[in-house]
C-alpha cells in the first residue's frame, strides 16, 4: 500500500490541476485499459477535463469494458498543457512517441512494475499491488469527493483479474481479495468480465493458436519451453497480435517447465519476446538484459536482431543467470 503522504501528495496534485491526459503502453493489455479507464472515469467524476489515451486506441478484445469508446489515439490542442497520468508503464518510451514526445506540465506515473524507471515528475509506484488498477483506485480513495461508481468498479475489476491470473498467482494477496470484494459491491461483475476475457473469441484465434502450438518445442531437458508467431502466420490467418493473447500460458503447464519464451515477428530483425515463468525463476532480469522489463514471473523484451541471433543471446543470458538450473 502506498503511504499517507503519498496519497495525500496526489489528492494535492489532482485538486491544484484542471487537465489531464491518461495513457498505458503501446500494445494494451486488461490493466492498461481497465487502469486508464477507472483513472479517467474517477478524475471525470472529480470535474476534472480528461483525455484517455493509447497510441494503439482499445484492443478489440477489451471493447467490452464500461466507456472503453473513450479512448482515444490522436491528441488535441487542448490538452497540450495537461498533466500526464501514465499507467502500466515502466518507462516513458512504452508509451508510444506520439505522447513521449509531446509536452506536459507535469508526469503522474502510477504503476507496479519493480522495473518501473521512476521517470514521473511524481512517482506513485506500489510493487506489491497485484495489478496498476488496484493503485489507480487507492489514489482515486484519497481524493476529496471521489466515489467509486459502477463503471470504475468493472475496469478494476479486469485489472486484478488479467495481472493476477484470476487470482491464481502470488500476488493474490489478501488485500487484493479485500478489493475484489469492495468492487463486486460496488457493481462490479466477475462473471461477465472473465466470460470476456478467457471464453469469447474469434475462430480466427484457434487457427493461430494451431500455428503457435504447432511450433512448441521444448529444450534444456524439458525446463525451456520456446514458440514462435511470425507475420506470415498472422497473414494466413487473418488474425491480429491480439488474438495471441494468453498463448504463452499454455506451455507453462507443462511438468517440468521452468522458463517459456515466445517470440513474436515485428520484422525480420526486429523479434518481441515474452517471457513467463514457474518456480520462482525470474524471467524480469533476462527481460532488463535487452532493455525490458515486467515482473519476476512475467516479462518481456523487443530485440533487434534475426530469430536466430536472438534465440542465441536469449539463451546466452539465461546460461549466465542460471534461470535453469
Amino acid at each position: 500500500m502506498l503511504n499517507a503522504k503519498l496519497k495525500n501528495q496526489f489528492s494535492k496534485l489532482i485538486a491544484n490541476n484542471k487537465k489531464f491526459v491518461i495513457c498505458g503502453h503501446q500494445g494494451p493489455d486488461g490493466d492498461v485499459i481497465g487502469s486508464t479507464l477507472a483513472m479517467s472515469l474517477g478524475l471525470k467524476k472529480l470535474g476534472k477535463k480528461v483525455l484517455p489515451f493509447n497510441q494503439d486506441g482499445c484492443p478489440k478484445s477489451l471493447m467490452f469494458l464500461p466507456q472503453s469508446n473513450l479512448i482515444k489515439n490522436d491528441l488535441t490542442d487542448e490538452f497540450t498543457d495537461a498533466v500526464l497520468v501514465t499507467v502500466d508503464s515502466g518507462d516513458l518510451l512504452r508509451i508510444g512517441k506520439k505522447i513521449s514526445k509531446a509536452k506536459f506540465k507535469e508526469i503522474i506515473n502510477v504503476d507496479h512494475h519493480k522495473s518501473n524507471t521512476r521517470f514521473g515528475t511524481h512517482n506513485f509506484i506500489d510493487i506489491k499491488a497485484g495489478s496498476t488498477g488496484q493503485v489507480v483506485v487507492e489514489l482515486l480513495q484519497a481524493c476529496r469527493g471521489f466515489k467509486l461508481t459502477k463503471d470504475i468498479a468493472q475496469n478494476v475489476f479486469c485489472t486484478l483479474s488479467t495481472d493476477t491470473g484470476s487470482f491464481r498467482y502470488s500476488n493474490s494477496t489478501p488485500e487484493v481479495f479485500n478489493l475484489a470484494s469492495v468492487l463486486v459491491k460496488a457493481g462490479a461483475k466477475p462473471d461477465v468480465i472473465s466470460q470476456a476475457l478467457y471464453e469469447t473469441y474469434s475462430q480466427k484465434r484457434l487457427f493461430l493458436l494451431q500455428k503457435v502450438l504447432q511450433s512448441l518445442r521444448f529444450e534444456y531437458d524439458g525446463r525451456l519451453a520456446k514458440m514462435y508467431l511470425t507475420l506470415s502466420d498472422l497473414k494466413e490467418c487473418g488474425a491480429s497480435l491480439d488474438d495471441s493473447e494468453e498463448f504463452i500460458n499454455f506451455p507453462r503447464g507443462v511438468s517440468g517447465v521452468k522458463v517459456v519464451a515466445l517470440f513474436k515477428e515485428n520484422s525480420p530483425k526486429q523479434w518481441k519476446l515474452s517471457l513467463r515463468s514457474r518456480d520462482n525463476v525470474d524471467v524480469l532480469k533476462i527481460a532488463q538484459e535487452f532493455g525490458g522489463g515486467g515482473h519476476k514471473l512475467a516479462a518481456g523484451c523487443t530485440i533487434n536482431l534475426s530469430l536466430d541471433e536472438a534465440e542465441k543471446k536469449f539463451e546466452g543470458i539465461m546460461e549466465q543467470l542460471g534461470s535453469l538450473k
